[in-house]
């Protein structure tokens, strides 16, 4: 009854929402690069920048966390997700890194198979994402989109 009269702060879900475009952004700057190592110096260098976008969503988050005194999400919870999200960003900039600082010219094929399988990755991620966040006080839809990204990821490792 008192929970309408509580009020909610929403940045919190456009923070993750950002962070999730930045992530997307980041990953097929890398799907890019393995199919043009000839530049990995630029695609290294693109996905850098991204990174330090992730970084400033990150910084934004926990300010926000600081100065909001109600949360929608636990503020623990928002402080774990909002820093697994950048670490997402972090790996893929730190691959990107070393694959331009080794010199990389050929890659595998399951390289290859990686950076195909990840684009329709990403499709799936961003669609469960926007349901579960759509869908936040419904527990079933959430669980379900678990479920299938959960096999959808198991069938990437055959």
């Amino acid at each position: 009854m008192f929970g309408a009269l509580k009020p909610r702060e929403s940045r919190f879900f456009e923070l993750f929402s950002e962070i999730g475009v930045l992530i997307m952004a980041a990953a097929q700057e890398f799907s890019v690069l393995i199919g043009d190592l000839n530049r990995a110096e630029l695609h290294s260098q693109n996905i850098k920048d991204i990174e330090h976008k992730a970084d400033e969503v990150t910084h934004r988050t926990i300010e926000l966390l600081h100065k909001v005194f109600i949360t929608p999400l636990d503020r623990d919870d928002i402080h774990q997700l909002i820093k697994k999200l950048d670490d997402v960003v972090d790996f893929i900039d730190a691959a990107a890194q070393r694959i331009f600082l080794y010199g990389v010219v050929k890659v595998t094929p399951a390289d290859d198979r990686f950076a195909l399988s990840n684009d329709a990755l990403k499709m799936k991620l961003i669609s469960y994402s926007a349901r579960g966040l759509q869908n936040f006080s419904e527990k079933n839809p959430t669980l379900n989109n678990s479920l299938s990204l959960k096999r959808f990821m198991n069938s990437l490792r055959r």
